[in-house]
């Protein structure tokens, strides 16, 4: 500093200028703090934006999961519903299948008629063979029944 100026200039400009440097320092270093504060906040944005996506997903797999349950509920219903008798099926076409199923029990029967019947009448005519035969052989009398 020129020595014109008097010691207590000089102490107050030696002052100012240690100020002007501890400023200085303040600044940069504050200025090195927003950086890192800047970096982190790039980093916590970085991650809300994967979380948002993350939660998109979810909420994408969930609606998947909520339709998928659904259509398992519905078909759930539907095979209650034939276990009960409720087919979903119109009352016309109930009545066919009700009727169809009556009419082959009718004829189950018949057949089972049928065939007693039919064995009945085999074996009258084998006794009548095995009597005629017997007459023919001379061993039975003619008037048994």
């Amino acid at each position: 500093l020129p020595p014109a100026l008097p010691a207590y200039a000089q102490a107050m400009m030696q002052q100012t200028a240690e100020n002007l440097e501890r400023l200085e320092r303040t600044v940069s270093r504050s200025e090195e703090g927003r950086a890192r504060l800047d970096a982190v906040l790039q980093g916590l944005v970085e991650k809300l934006a994967l979380i948002g996506d993350r939660i998109g997903a979810e909420q994408e797999l969930l609606r998947r999961v909520t339709e998928t349950q659904a259509l398992i509920a519905e078909r759930l219903d539907r095979r209650y519903d034939a276990a009960a008798g409720n087919t979903g099926l119109d009352e016309a076409t109930r009545t066919h299948i009700r009727n169809t199923d009556l009419n082959l029990g009718r004829l189950v029967e018949d057949l089972g008629r049928g065939r007693e019947e039919m064995t009945r009448e085999i074996r009258g005519d084998i006794k009548l063979i095995a009597r005629t035969l017997a007459i023919a052989a001379g061993e039975v009398p003619a008037s048994r029944d």
